[in-house]
């Protein structure tokens, strides 16, 4: 007897995942690209049409409309958000949730030896505070879902950053 390929019931109809969200960035990481617009050029060059023939007339106005376009979108962008700051980790504290296991006492202890200070949030205190990795790095107890405790905490760390160039010792 075949097997029956198995069918998964959709939640959803197909088409409900089509956004206009997504047709947007789509079309402007394809047709509205100024890469992919200056190809359109190239392409009706290697077909030998000649520079006054009005398609490509028309493809080089596009092209550089679509270039102009996305060179005043990265203007805007840096004018809007200024330029990057430089950080210098001597002078901030870096805030990890959940950092005593798993992915945040990796992040903390990398963070650590570098010579940053670190803040763990946590609700189970880290086991090891002593070894190499946890030099700079500190123990908050704080349960994240409770917004009190979180600015509490945040009162605290900024106390404590105050008092001294770095977070104390614990």
């Amino acid at each position: 007897m075949p097997s029956t390929p198995f069918k998964s019931a959709p939640d959803k109809p197909l088409l409900s995942h089509l956004t206009l969200d997504l047709l947007i960035h789509v079309l402007a990481n394809s047709l509205f690209h100024p890469f992919v617009a200056w190809l359109i050029p190239l392409c009706l060059r290697s077909l030998s049409i000649p520079y006054s023939h009005p398609h490509f007339r028309y493809a080089c106005i596009y092209a550089t409309a679509i270039t102009l376009f996305a060179i005043l979108k990265r203007v805007d962008q840096r004018l809007a958000w200024g330029p990057p700051r430089k950080l210098d980790w001597e002078n901030e504290v870096v805030v990890i949730t959940g950092g005593s296991g798993g992915l945040g006492r990796v992040l903390a202890e990398m963070f650590g030896r570098r010579g940053v200070s670190v803040a763990v949030l946590d609700v189970r205190e880290p086991e090891d505070q002593e070894s190499e990795g946890w030099q700079n790095c500190h123990f908050y107890h704080c349960d994240v879902g409770d917004p009190e405790a979180v600015s509490k905490v945040k009162e605290e760390i900024e106390r404590d950053v105050r008092s001294s160039s770095t977070l104390p010792t614990r």
